[in-house]
């Protein structure tokens, strides 16, 4: 004989349920003190490990078409992070 399944579960008091099933149970008070909004500085400075290059380091090449490469090139001087490049620079990333 099939079992009678109640969906979605209630509780004795008849309320709908979902303790047993997620676990929380009930949700702690949200905090209610008037909090100063936190407030995000940017940093002025930015430090790095200088990095070294292999002086006989050559970049891959992967061959495209000259309709790829337009299209990638279109696609990057949209993008504010390819805008500073030059185009020898440029060229050397879309190889």
């Amino acid at each position: 004989m099939a079992e009678e399944y109640e969906y979605p579960p209630t509780d004795s008091d008849g309320d709908y349920s979902d303790e047993e099933e997620d676990g929380f149970g009930e949700l702690p008070e949200m905090n209610k003190q008037n909090e100063p909004p936190k407030v995000y500085v940017r940093r002025k400075t930015v430090m790095a490990t200088k990095v070294t290059m292999d002086e006989n380091w050559v970049p891959p090449v992967h061959e495209k078409s000259s309709e790829v490469e337009e299209t990638i090139r279109g696609c990057m001087s949209d993008q504010f992070l390819f805008n500073s490049l030059d185009t020898k620079d440029l060229d050397i990333l879309l190889r």
